[in-house]
């Protein structure tokens, strides 16, 4: 789709750019915080890893812009997308007047299609963090009343993370149904696949990059220990009294010029300061972000791009017959890096506690 009515977005759809559309009115001081949100995510994962371009470029859609996008993908779209937000226009334009604007950022295209000689798989680590001593990690308690829940068969995100079997973690994930968190984003069958090379290939990008440390380094500002979600909500609930006091007070997104250790976060003291608060729930929202992003490994026989790194010790053939005893390459992409909104903080507070009590119920010998 390269013609919108809109020539500069036409021109960069042409050059190979996509756009990510921020379905929601978006006030123009929204979207300066937003591209802060992603130089913050940039510096602490590392840019090399993210498809956006640094510093990421904003563009403004018309209503005009997201008709027509609407009349080109709308008939392709997934019954379930189509259920949460039934059109781009109505989402991003909700009133016949609005002094917001749509919003969308390019980013740099990961088509995940490339042909014969690139498969692509979509991983979410989640969180790896274990905040309540004794007690495994969030995911692990949230899934255990699963039909056919096994706690030693299940993944782990905090082996996948600090454990000594990468490689286990990541096959409980190819064998793990339904399959939710090791997704084939090429065209083709997961299970068609060779299990032990799919693996290997995986578990090997992951141990020979930063990724997954500077991700569990995010996480803990969300995830530190079992009474920071209750600290996080006394210091909403304080700021929503500021702002029901006083009008004039925006909350959004703002962060430091440099993030706090974790235990200078923890430690926080100015819990009656009105632009700290926001900027320490900015950042604890920064952590829960963390927690959901998808993790893109495209493999591939040759180099496609200066993005692709050589995966020592993997050889190509293994994935691609035909390649035996040639290099094998992959690029690493994070996305889903959109910030959290304020709105979801609620939800936030109270899911660990949830998951504790979930966890106790059905496996109450376990817990140490």
């Amino acid at each position: 789709m390269a013609n919108t009515g809109n020539p500069a977005l036409d021109e960069l759809l042409r050059s190979g750019k996509l756009i990510r559309i921020c379905k929601a009115p978006v006030s123009k001081q929204a979207a300066i915080e937003r591209t802060e949100h992603y130089l913050v995510v940039s510096r602490a994962l590392g840019g090399e890893y993210l498809p956006d371009e640094r510093p990421p470029r904003i563009v403004v859609l018309s209503r005009e812009v997201l008709r027509e996008v609407d009349r080109r993908i709308g008939p392709s779209r997934l019954p379930k997308r189509v259920a949460k937000c039934p059109s781009f226009e109505g989402a991003c334009y909700p009133t016949a007047a609005t002094e917001d604007l749509c919003h969308a950022q390019i980013m740099s295209n990961i088509a995940t299609n490339g042909g014969p000689d690139t498969v692509t798989f979509e991983l979410k680590p989640k969180c790896g963090i274990r905040a309540i001593p004794g007690y495994p990690c969030r995911f692990v308690m949230q899934r255990s009343d699963d039909p056919d829940f096994d706690l030693t068969k299940f993944y782990d995100p905090h082996q996948l993370y600090f454990g000594q079997d990468m490689k286990g973690e990541v096959e409980k994930l190819f064998d793990q149904r339904p399959r939710g968190f090791l997704k084939l984003r090429s065209p083709g069958t997961l299970s068609n696949l060779p299990r032990d090379a799919v693996c290997e290939a995986i578990a090997t990008v992951l141990r020979s990059t930063p990724i997954l440390s500077r991700l569990a380094a995010l996480q803990h500002y969300a995830s530190i220990d079992e009474k920071l979600p209750d600290f996080a909500a006394e210091l909403w609930e304080w700021l929503m009294e500021q702002r029901r006091q006083d009008s004039s007070i925006v909350i959004e997104h703002h962060y430091p010029d440099t993030l706090p250790t974790i235990e200078d976060f923890r430690a926080f003291k100015a819990v009656h300061d009105v632009d700290k608060v926001t900027e320490w729930l900015s950042i604890f929202l920064l952590g829960r972000m963390s927690m959901d992003v998808s993790l893109f490994l495209s493999f591939s026989p040759g180099a496609g791009s200066s993005a692709f790194r050589r995966v020592e010790g993997v050889d190509a053939g293994e994935l691609f017959p035909g390649h035996s005893g040639g290099p094998l390459w992959c690029r690493l992409t994070v996305i889903d890096t959109d910030p959290k909104p304020f709105s979801k903080l609620p939800f936030y507070f109270g899911q660990l506690a949830k998951c504790k009590a979930k966890f106790i119920k059905n496996f109450p010998a376990a817990v140490q």
